[in-house]
């Protein structure tokens, strides 16, 4: 709870299921943050409709392709996802924008660049004045796999 919100926060509910895993300590930080716990009804996701959504989207477009080795490398594939989920991912009930705005890009801004996210397994292009590798851009060594410490494998 406090990495996903900061200790000065506007929001003021925290929409959870009755998994077990919200035991003691979870509803301790809650409370301690300020936050009203909402209970969804048993057996209902449909009430938690947002986190369904990212989870779906998340097993599907990321998990589903890749295996990680251990729980640090899974972390690091999770939050990958969601700095590309926030900042580049497209959706469409916003118009497809992202969630974190982006600014439109002249169509004569410069060389249309490809960028790689989420150890390549996702990316944006972007338009850039300066003649620039991919990998250049995105702080890479030309390992796609590089930002995740591993090699990339399919799942199939």
């Amino acid at each position: 709870m406090v990495e996903a919100l900061p200790w000065t926060t506007n929001e003021r509910y925290v929409v959870r299921d009755r998994d077990g895993i919200y035991g003691h300590i979870f509803r301790n930080r809650v409370d301690s943050l300020g936050l009203e716990e909402v209970v969804i009804a048993a057996r209902s996701p449909w009430q938690n409709g947002y986190a369904e959504r990212f989870i779906g989207s998340l097993r599907r477009e990321c998990l589903a392709h890749v295996i990680a080795h251990d729980e640090r490398q899974l972390l690091r594939i999770v939050r990958s996802y969601v700095t590309y989920y926030n900042k580049s991912r497209t959706h469409l009930s916003l118009g497809k924008d992202a969630p974190e705005r982006r600014a439109v890009q002249a169509a004569d801004g410069g060389e249309i660049v490809a960028i790689p996210e989420v150890g390549g397994l996702h990316g944006t292009s972007a338009a850039w004045l300066r003649k620039a590798k991919p990998m250049e851009l995105s702080g890479g060594t030309g390992d796609q796999s590089a930002s995740w410490g591993c090699e990339m494998q399919p799942s199939y």
